[in-house]
């Protein structure tokens, strides 16, 4: 199955972003469900520092 998505960042957000001077990660999560996972908090948990520099 192949999927694809756009995602759409405004001109003055980009602007802020670049003034950083560094590299700036974007993490999408999706259909967490919480409320019905056995483990849904700990897959937020996991998402949230998974991609932590350092």
């Amino acid at each position: 199955m192949l999927a694809g998505s756009a995602l759409s960042i405004p001109k003055a957000a980009m602007a802020a972003v670049k003034s950083l001077g560094t590299t700036t990660s974007i993490g999408l999560i999706a259909d967490l469900h919480q409320d019905i996972m056995h483990d849904g908090a700990q897959r937020l948990y996991s998402f949230l520092h998974s991609n932590i520099p350092g």
